[in-house]
């Protein structure tokens, strides 16, 4: 009699360790499923906080070359401060250095408004990429040909 007693032990007890270790499985599933979807809304709102669009070009020729005055659109939930615009060759992807003013210093742009930012570089006929960044990081581009 002490024999099937003692199998029945042994049953009781796996039993027992297979539900613990379901619950503990089921509380870290819980747990990780709630982290991941609240750390993936928190991003999604920080993508959305600061958020800049070009929504327009201006192409002038001057004595020193052209200046490309891109018009930024602040479509975000806070003023954003422009600290950057640079001018790529879209074919080739390279920088182009002979600009002057590429470092911009106080342009600050509310939700909603929009506001020039220059640049004036020597280019010659192809496609160029305009980009402009916030002190935050934030980028913008568009593209526009010459020739």
């Amino acid at each position: 009699m002490r024999s099937t007693r003692r199998g029945l032990e042994n049953i009781v007890a796996a039993l027992l360790l297979i539900v613990i270790v379901s619950v503990g499985v089921l509380i870290l599933y819980y747990w990780l499923s709630v982290y991941t979807q609240n750390t993936s809304s928190y991003i999604a709102q920080q993508a959305v906080i600061e958020h800049i669009e070009i929504v327009g070009l201006n192409l002038t020729e001057t004595s020193s070359g052209v200046n490309v005055t891109a018009f930024v659109l602040n479509s975000g939930k806070f003023p954003v401060k422009i600290v950057l615009i640079s001018i790529e060759n879209a074919t080739s992807g390279t920088l182009v250095d002979n600009c002057v003013n590429n470092i911009v210093e106080g342009v600050t742009i509310s939700p909603g408004e929009t506001k020039p930012v220059s640049i004036i570089c020597s280019l010659t006929t192809g496609t160029y990429t305009v980009k402009v960044f916030t002190e935050r990081g934030t980028e913008a581009e568009t593209s526009f040909t010459i020739g």
